[in-house]
């Protein structure tokens, strides 16, 4: 996963009250496209950073496996979920762009990624590796930033258009692929006013 660098450095100062808030309504969004197929199975919060989003699905989840590039990032995972009365937690560092998923021997009926494509360079490479941890007809939720020609960065991707995620989810074996815009904010992305999609998809089985 790219920028991994910045995340270790800020993991400590990550949580700020804004980001908590909208890590709630991102919760929230993500609790409602939860097929009845995987809830109360396993999932994997890919990119899961200080656990923001994760914390709040716990309950939704046999067990929740939070798993980030950045193991300063996990670090932090590891101190809430020891301060939480939550056991079906665990972690792991893993960065399933440039390492081969079969390392760490996951398995999930639901992975759910928030701001984490922008992020990534090799985005088929990346999907690909997380399809292989689904059994058919396995459930993906992304949540990101919808394309904003506003953004100009050489760091991260300027958002997503949905023709072309849609095209490269179907090339990474998934269908079924269903996507809306849930929350507009200001000054949410890059110091630009910016709105925030949840895709939902399933592995072709």
């Amino acid at each position: 996963m790219g920028n991994i660098d910045v995340f270790e450095r800020i993991a400590n100062n990550y949580d700020t009250p804004d980001r908590e808030k909208i890590a709630k309504i991102i919760a929230n969004s993500i609790l409602k496209k939860i097929s009845p197929q995987s809830s109360a199975q396993i999932a994997i919060d890919y990119g899961c950073g200080t656990g923001l989003v994760g914390m709040n699905l716990l309950d939704a989840f046999n067990t929740v496996i939070f798993a980030d590039a950045s193991q300063n990032m996990i670090n932090i995972v590891k101190k809430k979920l020891e301060a939480s009365s939550h056991l079906n937690a665990k972690t792991v560092c893993l960065d399933a762009e440039n390492q081969p998923i079969q390392t760490v021997k996951l398995e999930a009926n639901t992975i759910f990624m928030v701001q984490v494509l922008l992020h990534v360079k090799e985005i088929t490479l990346l999907l690909n590796n997380l399809s292989e941890t689904l059994p058919p007809k396995g459930q993906l939720i992304i949540v990101d930033f919808d394309y904003n020609e506003q953004v100009i960065s050489d760091k991260v991707h300027n958002g997503f258009k949905e023709d072309k995620l849609t095209q490269t989810l179907h090339e990474s074996g998934f269908e079924n692929i269903n996507r809306e815009t849930f929350y507009h904010g200001k000054n949410m992305f890059m110091n630009k006013d910016a709105s925030l999609f949840i895709l939902t998809a399933t592995k072709i089985g």
